[in-house]
């Protein structure tokens, strides 16, 4: 296993303490129902890192064929239980992709409801996808300036390399 400069360390798809991490991953459920992968990535390129505690967990996804149409590298997971700041964790993250694909635009999609919970349980006001905001990303928008959502209502986010 090689590790990195910083807080992460790559792992395998299979292993299980990223399992156990993206089982607490809002994106785990899908219809009120657990998914139980062997693996916690869709097929294609991947790039799985846990912090060196195994508290937090970054999943990278280069994907051939995508039917939402996005192109580049999708982050599909992150989760972050430790005390480090999730946008420098993010930032770190976004340097290791571009060591694997060089130049490619990066981007996600973040359930604001999903964060709207956490935000009403920690009394906080932050936008969906703040961690990602802090860290550079921004929202991708429509023709009318409007946050583009998913069909599913997700915001999406991305990033360049020239941004960073």
């Amino acid at each position: 296993m090689q590790l990195f400069e910083g807080n992460w360390i790559p792992v395998s798809t299979s292993d299980n303490r990223a399992r156990g991490l993206f089982a607490r991953h809002y994106s785990f459920r899908h219809k009120g129902k657990a998914i139980k992968p062997s693996t916690i990535t869709a097929p294609g390129e991947h790039l799985v890192l846990l912090t060196q505690n195994c508290d937090a967990l970054f999943v990278w996804v280069a994907e051939r064929i995508r039917h939402d149409n996005q192109t580049g590298i999708n982050c599909a997971v992150f989760r972050n239980e430790s005390k480090l700041l999730a946008s420098e964790l993010i930032k770190e993250a976004d340097a290791l992709a571009w060591v694997k694909w060089p130049h490619e635009r990066l981007f996600t999609y973040v359930d604001g409801e999903k964060i709207n919970r956490f935000n009403d349980r920690h009394k906080r006001n932050r936008p969906a996808g703040y961690c990602f905001l802090k860290a550079g990303w921004r929202y991708i928008l429509d023709n009318n300036g409007e946050k583009l959502r998913s069909s599913k209502g997700l915001y999406l986010l991305e990033m360049y390399p020239e941004w960073a």
